[in-house]
């Protein structure tokens, strides 16, 4: 099963200075900011075509409508209250599968930097109504229904927070690094390569996300009304398409509406959105939309980290000296995800042959995201994220206006039927009845994994072929799958008859897939009869502030697929005002891909992964239009597919990790094994190791605490904090039962540049079965050597 069950995978062309050696063991950090925004594919990406930009991203400008609820009251409004709040979600670092590339051997063994809930409280009192949202992100590879549910568990309960937050007006999104924590789901298929629910993981994070919405909550009852300002802007150089054979389906004529300055088409949606939240001089938030997938670490990495839009936050706050671990109201930096459905972070994998994408070891597959290694890759993705929001936020100057309001429906996503009308726009080709939905399945593709990330079998097996029996095809199949055996897959034709037009699977809902080979078919669980596999109804979600709609969904959404959802929900609330429309992807849910019917076609890792069949996204896009509607009309949802909200349950399916301090009862927990050299140079990304006799992390997860200190002395006996687990130069990773039967904690830090000279010493913190511990090293010099 290693890599089959991907949940997702995913260009950067990096000028690697000629000192740094590709591979080698750095952080990255000695890379200068010039030289990390001077990085560029060959060619450069070049910006869209300013009246093509302004056409898809640009205001609508039709203004308000009286005759619409919505903003109704408020359309001058631009005054709102909001308010932010941040805490720890970290969680088992050690013998937890990871979340994203469903790879059984990318377990965890440490942390890199710890992960984050970071909720945004926005209020409008205009029109004489009160109307507050919850926008919701977590440094996650995934979002489950399993997970808001719990989170709203917990807010029902709370007597401070119950009166004002329900399903409706809270949205979770998770940021998509494929380097936290899994096991967190109910429904069991995301569970199987984590080794079934883990309920210590799942617990850490629901009341994580809970304390960040809590102190959100908190500091919003004493905040003056402040403004939001609205900035977006195309940030180039950073992401690739990454499904080109797919996207290439669509219509040319559609494409053809995307075309850079030099003529060129640009494939990807590369528009940054920004919204800076300020009370008078002080600013309290920003949030940004950019849709990339977290994939700059490798499956190969087994530390959790938040991959680039982890970094991206985390430098982002640094800018504002943020103390994670105070209890102050902080500022907070979103970087939420959006339509990354088709787009890579790794700008070199169009440079990759198939056998070199497999080939998790070697040069090309560990520099192609641009760095000279993952760590490397990871920084100069998030610092091309931070940097754009920087700037559009410092030259944000336009305020949203209206008011805030919300509208969701849970869908049941098995039975949406098509209308005939909509489904005559395509080729005679693609017109395949049944015009509906389908029970959820994934497509013998969906176990190749895409360029980020490859799995067993081969993109682009669809049923096609089974109606095309002439020999001279057969045997063309056989010649490709037999080559494709050759780069490391399974020969794709020795599974693709099995999954199409099977009885079994047909008698049970799955006919309507169409071209799709079935691998997996979803509406059933050998864990729990009661309960599917992976999700059959999903939650559909749109918010506005003020002139901006935010569309909430729980799929990774395709360019095209989002180009067309933009564009209609837009066309429905224009006359209301509303100008600008985010595509929050990976909210509340996690139901895979959503592919154009065009792109499911050609049954690539994304249109495999499309669980609903082939008419999904216009199923969708239809479901939104409707509640964009009612929204605008100030209804609730009515769609003929809504049903009520529905709740998930842990199965048997549950992991039971591995939780053993070692084999040494008589060990000195915090001892040091191995202890810093006397000297380090302050320049050119100094190795700093220290290894201490450790207890297992799952005894103590350290939430809102740190592993490791890196301290300075200020004077005799006196020590300050400068880094902890949290930050960038810092790693911490558990090495169970070595020789002498105890099990160690290394403490690794790169020092960064601008490292004040000094004395310094590093302190382990942990838990063992027989309770906490500490541990010190010796001091060490940095910078005055010799």
């Amino acid at each position: 099963m290693t890599r089959l069950l991907r949940a997702s995978a995913l260009c950067l062309l990096v000028i690697v200075p000629a000192q740094r050696q590709a591979g080698a063991e750095t952080l990255g950090q000695s890379l200068e900011e010039s030289e990390i925004l001077a990085v560029t594919p060959a060619p450069p990406a070049a910006p869209l075509r300013p009246a093509m930009y302004a056409a898809h991203y640009g205001p609508r400008g039709k203004g308000h409508s009286g005759a619409a609820a919505l903003n109704r009251g408020c359309e001058k409004n631009s005054g709102f209250r909001f308010a932010a709040g941040i805490h720890d979600v970290t969680g088992a670092g050690f013998d937890q599968g990871m979340a994203g590339y469903a790879d059984t051997a990318q377990t965890s063994e440490g942390l890199h930097n710890r992960q984050w809930a970071r909720a945004f409280v926005i209020e409008s009192s205009c029109g004489g109504v009160v109307r507050r949202i919850a926008l919701i992100s977590q440094d996650q590879g995934l979002m489950f229904h399993a997970v808001k549910q719990g989170l709203m568990d917990l807010v029902a309960d709370d007597p401070e927070l119950s009166g004002f937050y329900d399903y409706e007006n809270v949205m979770v999104n998770v940021t998509h690094s494929h380097a936290t924590a899994a096991g967190q789901a109910h429904h069991d298929l995301y569970n199987i390569t984590a080794a079934g629910h883990d309920e210590q993981t799942y617990a850490a994070l629901v009341a994580g996300t809970f304390m960040a919405l809590k102190r959100a909550h908190q500091n919003l009852q004493t905040a003056p009304p402040g403004e939001i300002l609205f900035n977006q802007g195309e940030l180039l150089n950073t992401t690739i398409q990454r499904s080109m054979p797919a996207y290439l389906q669509n219509p040319e004529s559609e494409r053809q509406r995307f075309v850079d300055v030099n003529g060129e088409a640009v494939t990807i949606n590369r528009n940054s959105v920004v919204l800076r939240l300020r009370r008078g001089e002080t600013e309290v938030a920003m949030l940004n939309w950019f849709p990339i997938h977290g994939t700059s670490m490798a499956q190969t990495n087994k530390l959790l980290s938040g991959d680039n839009k982890g970094y991206a936050a985390w430098r982002y706050e640094q800018d504002h000296e943020v103390d994670y671990l105070s209890d102050d109201e902080p500022f907070v930096a979103g970087f939420f995800q959006a339509d990354e459905g088709d787009n890579s972070p790794n700008v070199l994998i169009d440079q990759l042959s198939e056998s070199e994408l497999r080939d998790l070891q070697s040069e090309k597959f560990r520099t192609r995201g641009g760095g000279a290694n993952d760590f490397e890759s990871t920084l100069i993705s998030g610092y091309k994220q931070y940097a754009k929001a920087r700037d559009l936020a410092a030259a944000a100057e336009t305020p949203l206006t209206g008011g805030v309001s919300h509208i969701a429906a849970f869908i049941d996503l098995t039975r949406v039927e098509i209308d005939e009308a909509r489904v005559k726009r395509y080729p005679d080709t693609l017109q395949t009845a049944p015009f509906t939905t389908c029970e959820p399945a994934l497509g013998v593709s969906f176990g190749g994994g895409a360029e980020d990330g490859r799995g067993p079998t081969e993109e682009g097996q669809t049923c096609a072929a089974m109606d095309q029996p002439d020999m001279a095809r057969w045997q063309k199949l056989f010649e490709d799958g037999f080559a494709a055996g050759g780069r490391g897959s399974i020969p794709p034709q020795l599974v693709v008859p099995v999954g199409c037009n099977n009885p079994a699977f047909d008698a049970l809902g799955y006919a309507c897939h169409a071209e799709k080979p079935i691998l997996f078919p979803l509406a059933t669980s050998p864990f729990d009869p009661t309960q599917s596999l992976s999700a059959r109804i999903d939650m559909l979600q749109i918010f506005t502030i003020g002139n901006l709609a935010v569309i909430g969904l729980p799929w990774e959404v395709t360019t095209t697929s989002a180009r067309r959802i933009r564009d209609a929900v837009l066309d429905e609330l224009e006359g209301a005002g509303i100008d600008y429309a985010v595509i929050a992807g990976l909210a509340n849910n996690y139901s895979h891909y959503l592919t154009t019917r065009e792109e499911y076609s050609v049954q690539q890792y994304e249109g495999a992964s499309t669980l609903f069949g082939p008419w999904t996204q216009e199923a969708v896009q239809a479901e939104l239009v409707g509640l964009a509607r009612d929204l605008l009309e100030g209804r609730p949802a009515s769609s003929a597919n809504a049903v009520p909200a529905y709740r998930t349950h842990l199965t048997s399916f549950v992991h039971r990790p591995n939780t053993s301090d070692g084999m040494n009862p008589g060990a000195a927990f915090g001892s040091v094994v191995q202890e810093p050299e006397a000297c380090y140079p302050a320049r050119g990304e100094a190795r700093v190791e220290a290894v201490f006799v450790a207890g297992n992390p799952r005894n103590d997860l350290r939430q809102q605490d740190s592993y490791l200190f890196i301290e300075r002395e200020t004077g005799k006996g006196k020590w300050k904090v400068r880094h902890t687990d949290n930050d960038w130069s810092t790693r911490y990773r558990f090495e169970p039962e070595q020789d002498d039967g105890t099990s160690h904690g290394r403490i690794t830090w790169v020092i960064p540049p601008g490292t004040a000279p000094g004395t310094y010493r590093i302190r382990h913190a942990g838990g063992s079965a027989a309770g906490p511990y500490e541990g010190v090293s010796r001091s060490f010099a940095v910078g005055r050597c010799g």
